[in-house]
């Protein structure tokens, strides 16, 4: 008779919403989802989150370009000074010393040099100006960068004062 047996379940990756089929209606599940086998639909991947149709576990959802995270339900957005292209668990990657990127969350490399009289440290979301009466060139990667300006004198860059009069640089 055809009562006896068991019913047939879906594979992981598809999933079947209907009760009492007859045939295998089973359909694959959409990108950003997943399920396991026999289910009746499809998971959601965490936010910030992403997976290929017909994925087959949690683990197949992995952060999203721009997002950082060691498993899919802990993606942050990249912090300021930081990007990630491609999909992954991997972290982003920081700008190099002297560029500078403003935005969270970016999917490209948007790292942007720092101006005449500013520096910044690997992975800045902003540049830092020289002191006052300091100056430096294009991509400057550090503080020490900043050297006093013409007419200024000084042993650091952040106590530049002004030649006494009878004197220049």
């Amino acid at each position: 008779a055809s009562g006896d047996g068991a019913c047939t379940e879906c594979d992981a990756g598809d999933f079947l919403d209907a009760t009492g089929s007859t045939t295998d209606l089973c359909a694959q599940c959409g990108v950003n989802k997943y399920s396991l086998a026999g289910a009746g639909t499809c998971t959601a991947c965490d936010a910030n989150a992403v997976s290929d149709a017909g994925s087959v576990a949690a683990s197949a959802c992995t952060c999203a370009p721009g997002y950082d995270g060691t498993t899919a339900n802990s993606c942050v957005a990249c912090d300021a000074g930081s990007y990630k292209v491609a999909s992954g668990d991997g972290a982003c990657t920081e700008c190099d010393a002297g560029d500078f990127l403003d935005a969270t969350g970016s999917t490209t490399d948007l790292c942007a040099q720092c101006g005449v009289n500013k520096y910044s440290l690997a992975g800045a979301g902003t540049c830092t100006a020289c002191d006052a009466n300091a100056v430096s060139g294009v991509g400057s990667v550090a503080a020490s960068a900043c050297t006093c300006a013409p007419g200024y004198d000084g042993t650091t860059a952040n106590s530049c004062v002004a030649c006494d009069a009878g004197s220049y640089k």
